[in-house]
């Protein structure tokens, strides 16, 4: 390579430039750090394996991933990775194929699982009529994470009602949390203000000249940051000191530290992460409510939270809808889940909104307090991770397998019920059964 190209491509391969040497596109995954070849390529355009750990270990780990690396470090899987590199996540996962790049990123004919487990048949009489390519068929197996599939979990659930008898979702209160925690309070430098009198307002400490807009008090006054005294100056005056009237993430994360994190893992907040600017609406591979309006929004905390009001019924519905235009977005306001969400009004016996189902609330565990999780790929990176952590706050196992596997009835926001029936239970079930029946077996022949 002469001097010239050399310069030439180490000077724009790291800036905005770096576009220009895309072979092709990259997945709905990545597609949003396009300037920054550098986080997954070395100078030389070879691909650093541990690019893809540095970003996705955490989640592997949470999930207890069913075929991590050290399973193929074993000698006695030697073979095996003859017929496929399992140990490289590469190896499935290759960018820039968008022909042959199928969901989630794979980039590997559907009949991978196969080159392992061609005699799954031999164990499982109840596989044989499989199709080879039919194993990560939603509510059967997913390469890494099985958390909502494990045959226990499938059988000790198996006879769960369509509908559970107390459906509910949980309810993130932080400012009761805080009431009832004093020193997490203190840890995050809120004066929660317990004796403060109905219709008594605490005085705002924001300098003069930012005091003239009475919406923007009246809306902070009925909030819940003046109720337990988190004042103007704790949003708004820095490590520095010095007063801003422009608010980003880092403004809310001495409070909102979990969700500030998940946020930043998340479609949303992915490119804040990485020292990009914000996403804009416009960048999404989505359809769009109304472009005109939404088109160039800049995607932080203060996009879908009006920072004084604090809205979270306009949070966990119309700040989606107002982006969003695809057909199952498009369908939830005439869904079930909507006629609950209205008809409770979000309160603590709360319907489902969108931000229910694709951003779960996690109650206080372990000394840290109640979040909302605000990492949508945690309940949608495959959909079968909203079992456990969303569908049954509120349905039984096989109702919530049945319509998370059939396209239509996502379409319809769940508006319609499944014709479909996921097998998984019944072959665990089925499973059991012949273990049973074999032990009683041995029992009786002694």
């Amino acid at each position: 390579m002469s001097v010239g190209l050399t310069a030439f491509f180490s000077k724009n391969f790291t800036s905005q430039n770096a576009q220009l040497f895309l072979p092709d596109n990259t997945t709905s995954g990545h597609y949003q750090f396009e300037e920054r070849c550098d986080l997954c390529h070395d100078p030389y355009m070879g691909v650093k394996e541990d690019s893809c750990i540095d970003c996705h270990q955490e989640e592997l780990d949470s999930i207890n991933d069913s075929h991590p690396k050290k399973k193929f470090a074993d000698p006695r899987n030697a073979a095996r990775l003859q017929k496929i590199n399992a140990a490289s996540c590469i190896t499935c996962h290759q960018e820039h194929q968008p022909e042959t790049t199928h969901s989630m990123g794979l980039s590997v004919p559907g009949d991978f699982c196969f080159h392992c487990h061609q005699d799954i048949a031999e164990n499982r009489p109840n596989h044989e009529d499989f199709e080879f390519d039919s194993c990560a068929t939603a509510g059967c197996h997913n390469f890494h994470d099985n958390t909502a599939l494990y045959e226990s979990f499938l059988v000790k659930n198996a006879t769960l009602p369509d509908i559970l008898p107390n459906p509910k979702a949980e309810i993130v209160d932080l400012v009761a949390y805080l009431k009832v925690n004093p020193d997490f309070a203190d840890s995050i430098n809120v004066e929660v203000q317990n004796d403060l009198q109905e219709g008594v307002i605490p005085s705002p400490d924001a300098p003069e000249e930012s005091l003239s807009n009475n919406g923007i008090l009246s809306d902070w006054h009925a909030s819940p940051h003046a109720a337990i005294g988190v004042n103007c100056s704790s949003c708004h005056v820095g490590e520095n000191d010095k007063w801003s009237e422009s608010l980003d993430h880092n403004s809310c994360r001495s409070c909102h530290g979990q969700e500030v994190q998940t946020f930043l893992q998340g479609r949303h907040g992915m490119r804040l992460s990485v020292d990009l600017p914000p996403m804009k609406t416009l960048d999404g591979r989505i359809d769009l409510t109304d472009e005109s309006k939404v088109a160039h929004r800049q995607l932080d905390c203060s996009t879908c939270h009006d920072p004084h009001s604090m809205d979270i019924r306009h949070a966990s519905v119309n700040a989606w809808i107002e982006c969003h235009d695809d057909q199952h977005s498009k369908n939830y306001k005439n869904s079930i889940h909507a006629k609950l969400w209205e008809a409770t009004k979000g309160g603590k016996e709360a319907g489902a909104s969108c931000a229910t189902c694709h951003m779960p609330r996690h109650g206080a565990q372990n000394g840290h307090p109640p979040y909302v999780d605000h990492n949508q790929n945690n309940t949608l990176r495959p959909n079968e991770k909203m079992i456990r952590s969303v569908c049954m706050d509120c349905h039984g196992l096989q109702f919530s397998l049945d319509s998370l596997a059939d396209s239509e009835v996502i379409l319809s926001n769940f508006s319609m019920r499944s014709t479909n029936r996921v097998v998984s239970v019944d072959l665990s079930i089925e499973k059991l059964n012949k273990k049973k029946k074999h032990e009683k077996q041995k029992t009786d022949s002694k």
